[in-house]
């Protein structure tokens, strides 16, 4: 199962992501939220940068699995295994750009990694999605 390749590397992300808040509150000594109505923007970034990726990374992780499902239970699918590397790195790229992006890249008032980011993110949620619509035809 090649999925569980990436889904293994984004748990590593998540940890980063998070280990990132914990400084940030160290940093900040706030225990809870953002601080004083948002005014510690580290603090925001780091949050949100972790929220983001938790939000999205449970739906791709599901459809990047289906996908790799689809492949190793039907023989007529056994040639597309690449589609799934394709859409792991997509994904994995998508959310490292958008976290970059939210937790430096903002400081230079540069968005531009959290809008690769998420066209990543989307295009990869689409494109598997349609894929495990499509396959689920096939094996039917």
């Amino acid at each position: 199962m090649y999925s569980l390749f990436y889904i293994s590397i984004f748990g590593l992300i998540s940890i980063y992501l998070a280990v990132q808040v914990i400084k940030q509150r160290r940093k900040s000594q706030t225990a809870y939220g953002s601080g004083d109505a948002g005014s510690n923007g580290d603090l925001t970034r780091a949050v949100t940068a972790h929220g983001n990726f938790s939000t999205y990374i449970p739906v791709l992780a599901i459809l990047l699995m289906g996908l790799d499902l689809q492949m190793k239970f039907n023989p007529e699918l056994s040639n597309y295994h690449w589609l799934v590397h394709l859409f792991g790195i997509l994904v994995l790229l998508g959310r490292i750009f958008h976290a970059y992006g939210l937790l430096v890249g903002e400081k230079g008032n540069k968005f531009m990694g959290r809008i690769y980011g998420m066209m990543m993110t989307f295009l990869s949620i689409a494109l598997m999605s349609l894929a495990n619509i499509i396959f689920s035809f096939i094996s039917l």
